[in-house]
């Protein structure tokens, strides 16, 4: 949908409505003038063929706490997060941001990948790139290219940069800007093509992505919310695309923590808050986790591999002792399941995606920790196709997450695993993070018999009315959560 003069009127009778009730009718006023001021500009890009307004201008304003704080003050918080915790960043750091178009381009003024490269700088990195992971060259070679072999061809400079990411010696972080979504990706392309060309993609970026997977460099998936991904939120709502945009940014402010002055104190507080849950988890040497809720839809049991430990998602450490947060945001405390001790029925409350797929309402049937039967009312058939592949039948992860999560107090369901992962307490398909295991002798692993399948999927089922009861070697049961919450004898 193309913004017009509509824009204007509908946002400002919004704005006015907004300050007839709340009082704050200069923040509205300033607000609405911005928006109107970036819509008649996306009407004269229109004339000339450029495609619409797709971003908030920087000077837009959210009420955060009773005040107004621009959208240039946010973007400038979440990127001081994702490079001072989320990877650390240090002083001669080289950075690979990987994103979407949409997070490196804006039709006005700098993106959020610029804003992250600025701050980047400043911080001491010694060389930036960026790197949209399908974009539309990426696009022209699939739709236009002579043959499938043409979808394939990467130059070896492509290769070796790739390889050099990989190396140790040269120092390379990595920030991955989710949602990963973005509208070239699915327009008039042969899907036989488009699975030939990310294979081949994956496979170039095979050194690269074995590095950030067992945390041979400090990375962090952060979330940054684009219009596609608003859109695909609140695809019903009367709002305007950009009107949708900025309430799910409101959101998001919550969830990200960047509703406080310095998120980054935040951050190590909560962090705190969970390795305290974590620690005291650990030292209840629980052997069994049972998840149930009162509906009966979940009811399973899980065995808990000792000497694992319960780990903070925070807790990622690299060869040199860095320590970075591979996911922002991140509320999640998981650890290891006995490969063939998951027994009982987990029902999911919130979507599971593959890619761009979704699969809705998933429940799965275990028997002595394989998957024995499933179904789904939306996307059945992806679960098969997830379910084929190797080592999916059986688990590599169960986590922890408290239903007092900002994330799950918004009710937002996104679809994005960052998300929705963080919102819900879940079980992971497939092989562990390495992460999972690192307190376990790797001479234990096929003792324990380590599922080395290639994939790792959440499916999420945590709710408001999950009791999770820990189990002892001596058949003793102690609370865990209660209505989705922990048990007050973890968190006071």
């Amino acid at each position: 949908m193309l913004l017009g003069r509509s824009f204007l009127y509908t946002y400002a009778l919004l704005a006015l409505a907004l300050s007839a009730t709340s009082g704050l009718a200069s923040h509205s006023e300033r607000c609405a003038r911005l928006m109107r001021e970036q819509a008649f500009r996306a009407e004269q890009f229109e004339e000339l063929g450029y495609h619409q307004a797709s971003h908030l201008p920087l000077a837009t304003e959210f009420l955060v706490r009773g005040q107004p704080v621009s959208f240039e003050t946010i973007l400038r918080r979440s990127a001081r997060v994702t490079l001072s915790l989320g990877i650390n960043l240090q002083p001669g750091d080289r950075l690979l941001i990987v994103g979407t178009p949409s997070h490196f381009f804006n039709e006005f003024e700098v993106s959020y990948a610029g804003i992250l490269e600025q701050e980047a700088y400043s911080m001491g990195a010694r060389y930036v790139e960026r790197r949209p992971h399908f974009d539309e060259s990426a696009t022209h070679r699939i739709r236009y290219g002579i043959d499938r072999k043409s979808a394939t061809d990467f130059p070896d400079s492509e290769r070796r940069f790739y390889e050099e990411i990989a190396s140790k010696k040269k120092g390379w972080t990595l920030i991955h800007l989710d949602p990963v979504s973005n509208k070239f990706a699915n327009v008039f392309i042969d899907p036989d093509r488009a699975r030939v060309f990310r294979d081949a993609q994956h496979d170039l970026q095979r050194p690269f992505h074995e590095a950030a997977f067992h945390y041979r460099m400090p990375w962090t998936r952060v979330m940054v919310p684009t219009l596609e991904y608003a859109v695909h939120v609140d695809p019903h709502s009367e709002l305007t695309n950009l009107e949708t945009l900025y309430r799910v940014w409101e959101t998001h402010i919550k969830i990200m923590g960047l509703d406080y002055v310095d998120p980054v104190a935040h951050w190590r507080k909560s962090n705190a808050m969970l390795g305290r849950v974590a620690e005291r988890l650990e030292a209840l040497k629980i052997e069994t986790l049972r998840f149930r809720t009162k509906d009966g839809r979940t009811d399973f049991e899980v065995g808990i591999i000792s000497g694992c430990g319960f780990i903070r998602a925070c807790d990622a450490v690299d060869p040199r002792g860095r320590t970075f947060m591979p996911n922002l945001p991140s509320y999640e405390i998981f650890t290891w399941p006995k490969m063939r001790q998951v027994n009982g029925r987990m029902q999911t409350s919130r979507p599971t995606r593959l890619g761009q797929r979704l699969i809705e309402d998933l429940w799965v049937e275990f028997r002595d920790g394989k998957v024995v039967d499933f179904g789904a009312r939306v996307g059945e058939h992806y679960a098969r196709d997830m379910f084929r592949r190797n080592g999916a039948l059986y688990t590599g992860e169960v986590a922890l997450v408290d239903t007092r999560t900002p994330i799950f107090k918004s009710g937002l369901v996104s679809g994005q695993t960052i998300i929705d992962e963080n919102a819900a307490s879940h079980i992971a398909v497939g092989a562990p993070y390495p992460l999972t295991n690192s307190k376990l002798d790797p001479k234990q692993h096929d003792k324990h018999e380590v599922n080395d399948s290639p994939i790792h999927v959440d499916l999420s089922f945590g709710t408001k009315d999950l009791s999770v009861i820990g189990i002892r070697a001596d058949g003793t049961e102690v609370p865990i959560m209660e209505n989705g919450k922990y048990v007050s004898s973890l968190t006071d």
